[in-house]
């Protein structure tokens, strides 16, 4: 997720030569132990997913809310420093980028569920919810209609719509899932009474 601080000239650069990017401090220094404790987690993770390859869905909302790049990590690449300067502003930042390979821009209209589920409050992390959606993006592969292959969100969507076809379920009482413990849909029946349905799917 970049939200970094820049400027839209950066982020486009960004953007147009698909990189990712890291800002703590406009420092060149790639070692994680350089930095405090945000930072050098970042940095750490990063290099990780430089060692071991990774698929990569990248936000750059400040600057296109309407879509994300999805790309790899190749395995064995490198964290390289590398100076940005907007001329419009006066603007220097220093980053520390990895280069996506095999890039393509991924339109969130086609695939809502990247921008329903992205991990809060974090620079850069592992995102298992997204783990198939991203692959089936990149390989052009439509997703297999397989449950596995829903968000739980998704799912209880699903079960809802089932109830409601098939009349087990006139009217909801409570939104769907959410913050509700141990229960995902609470509504009516046409007889007015109380359904109580949870969502569950385990392998």
């Amino acid at each position: 997720r970049h939200n970094c601080s820049s400027t839209p000239l950066v982020l486009q650069q960004l953007w147009d030569r698909r990189l990712i990017a890291l800002h703590y401090n406009d420092s060149f220094s790639t070692n994680p132990s350089d930095y405090d404790s945000a930072g050098r987690k970042a940095l750490e993770r990063l290099w990780r997913y430089c060692r071991e390859g990774a698929i990569v869905g990248a936000d750059y909302h400040r600057l296109n809310g309407a879509a994300m790049l999805v790309g790899q990590i190749t395995k064995g690449s490198s964290v390289k420093p590398e100076e940005f300067h907007d001329p419009t502003t006066g603007d220097t930042f220093v980053y520390k980028t990895v280069a996506l390979q095999g890039t393509i821009e991924v339109s969130y209209a086609d695939f809502p569920l990247l921008v329903g589920v992205q991990p809060r409050q974090a620079t850069i992390t592992g995102w298992p919810a997204a783990e198939k959606v991203l692959e089936a993006a990149l390989s052009h592969l439509p997703l297999p209609r397989e449950p596995s292959c829903l968000h739980p969100s998704q799912l209880e969507v699903l079960c809802y719509e089932w109830l409601r076809e098939t009349r087990n379920l006139d009217r909801l009482l409570m939104p769907i899932g959410r913050g509700l413990v141990d229960i995902d849909i609470v509504g009516i029946n046409q007889n007015g009474n109380r359904v109580i349905a949870q969502v569950t799917h385990s392998i």
